[in-house]
C-alpha cells in the first residue's frame, strides 16, 4: 500500500538506529537457467546473519526484517520496490530446520501443497524449499527474538492452515 512505502520511506529507512533486511533467498546459488529477470529485482547486497547478530550487539541498531510472502512473480514484484540499500538475509534450510524437532527437515510444510519447485521438479536445488512462516521463524529464533516454544506455535498454526487448505483442495487426507 502507498501508505506503507511512505512508513518505510520516511520512518524506518531514515532511522540510524535501525538496521531494515528484506528476507530473500539468495538467487546466485540457484541453478543456471532459472534467474530470468531476478537480479534485477533483489537488493544487491548481501548480509549473514552473523552480520545481523553483530549490527545488533555492537551497534545496539533495531533489526526490520520484511518478510515478502506471495507467488514467487508478485514477491519479485514486491522485492523490486524495495531501495537498493535495503540488504537482503539469506537463510540456509539448515538453520530454518535446525530448531524444530518436529520437522523432517528435507521439506517444507508447504511441500504437500506445492506443485513444483524452483527447479521444475518439485524441489529446490539443494533439494528443500523453505516457506515465509518457516523463514521468519528461523530468522527471528536465530536472532534470539523468538524462542522455540513461540516458533513451533506459529508453525503450527501454519501446518493447521495447510491441512485446511489440502483437504479443501482435495489434495491432502491428512497431514501430520
Amino acid at each position: 500500500l502507498p501508505q506503507h512505502d511512505e512508513i518505510l520511506e520516511e520512518t524506518i529507512l531514515q532511522d540510524e538506529n535501525c538496521l531494515v533486511v528484506v528476507l530473500w533467498p539468495d538467487q546466485s546459488k540457484r541453478k543456471e537457467g532459472n534467474n530470468k529477470d531476478e537480479d534485477e529485482t533483489v537488493p544487491s547486497s548481501i548480509i549473514s546473519l552473523d552480520q545481523v547478530k553483530d549490527e545488533i550487539r555492537k551497534n545496539q541498531r533495531r533489526v526490520v526484517l520484511i518478510a515478502v510472502d506471495g507467488t514467487w512473480r508478485n514477491a519479485r514484484r514486491m522485492v523490486a520496490r524495495l531501495p537498493p540499500t535495503v540488504p537482503r538475509l539469506d537463510l540456509s534450510a539448515d538453520i530454518v530446520f535446525s530448531d524444530d524437532s518436529s520437522h523432517d527437515g528435507r521439506s517444507s510444510i508447504l511441500a504437500p501443497l506445492r506443485t513444483r519447485g524452483e527447479s521444475g521438479d518439485g524441489q529446490d536445488s539443494d533439494g528443500r524449499q523453505v516457506c515465509t512462516a518457516e523463514a521468519v521463524v528461523g530468522a527471528l529464533m536465530s536472532l534470539g527474538t523468538l524462542d522455540q516454544h513461540q516458533g513451533r506455535h506459529v508453525l503450527d498454526v501454519t501446518r493447521t492452515k495447510i491441512e485446511r487448505i489440502g483437504r479443501y483442495r482435495g489434495q491432502i487426507d491428512t497431514y501430520l
